[in-house]
């Protein structure tokens, strides 16, 4: 009766790893552990607009580096946000740039 039991843990050991081997290839897993870099990513990108639109416009090429570093090293998960938040900051930098040259005419 003990081997049974013993037997049947051995049994969900090997299902447990298998089916968490099947998760991790799936991709679904690592949705999670993305979500505080997310998190990160907006704050940074935030700060960095509040930095642009009050210091100075030449900033957007520290913000494509960090973009290019966040791509390379995030998952590919986060790929689509990242581009959603670079094509946010662009619109944002150039509607800022029309105020300004809209103001001083």
């Amino acid at each position: 009766m003990i081997n049974n039991i013993i037997d049947s843990k051995g049994d969900n050991s090997s299902k447990q790893s298998s089916s968490s081997s099947s998760s991790s290839s799936n991709g679904s897993s690592r949705i999670l552990p993305a979500t505080p870099k997310m998190l990160v990513l907006v704050v940074v990108v935030v700060v960095v607009v509040v930095v642009v639109v009050v210091v100075d416009p030449a900033v957007v090429v520290v913000v494509v580096v960090v973009v290019v570093v966040v791509v390379v090293v995030v998952e590919v998960v986060v790929v689509v946000v990242v581009v959603v938040v670079v094509v946010v900051v662009v619109v944002v930098v150039v509607v800022v740039v029309v105020v300004i040259i809209a103001a001083a005419f």
